[in-house]
């Protein structure tokens, strides 16, 4: 008789523990919705702020653009040297069409135009050839009717040399006439063969 009153005790304490387990459980899963919509719930807004959001509209601000028409009109038109440029074409025998082409290509008609390996000016004429060609001060390049000039020169020299050629002397313009001679033809510099095919573009560009 008393060992079942103990089994029976025994058993009374295990349902208890388990009732007293899932109710602790279940106030803790009560707390834990009610934290979590208190988390997410919209926040007040005091009437005053609502009033001003309500009367006030939004304004959007945006940097100004920058100003392109400037820097598009800087340089000088091609116009602009239209006189220089016949009369270079008329003294070396050399195509105006070609001549600006040229320019186009080499500086966009930017007179201080100087690159990286040190060609000056509107037909971005290097000082050795400058020298060759008549200009013994490479600063004189920027000077636009002295860099056409013995910009053109070079050009002309060039098409007598390759025979009318006109791959061949853009493409020595560029690379110089040893890289021609080197690969007996245009050389396999990307750059070259990219210039040679963006001065005949304004070429065709310009004569449609």
């Amino acid at each position: 008789m008393k060992q079942r009153r103990a089994v029976l005790l025994e058993v009374r304490v295990v349902i208890l523990a388990i009732v007293s387990s899932a109710v602790l459980q279940l106030v803790l899963f009560a707390v834990g919705v009610l934290a979590g919509q208190s988390a997410i719930a919209t926040p007040r807004i005091p009437v005053e702020v609502k009033r001003v959001a309500e009367t006030r509209p939004v304004r959007l601000v945006f940097p100004p653009p920058p100003e392109v028409a400037q820097v598009q009109t800087s340089r000088p038109a091609a116009g602009s040297y239209g006189p220089l440029i016949r009369d270079a074409a008329r003294r070396h025998d050399v195509p105006e069409n070609l001549i600006e082409a040229v320019i186009r290509v080499e500086s966009d008609f930017d007179t201080r135009a100087l690159s990286s390996k040190g060609a000056r000016g509107l037909m971005q004429v290097m000082p050795d050839t400058g020298r060759r060609f008549g200009v013994a001060d490479p600063d004189h390049l920027f000077d636009p009717s002295r860099n056409l000039s013995a910009g053109t020169a070079y050009l002309a020299w060039l098409l007598k040399r390759y025979r009318g050629d006109l791959d061949l002397a853009l493409a020595a313009y560029n690379a110089g006439e040893g890289a021609v001679a080197m690969y007996g033809g245009i050389p396999p510099y990307r750059e070259t063969r990219e210039y040679v095919r963006r001065v005949r573009k304004v070429l065709s560009r310009n004569a449609a």
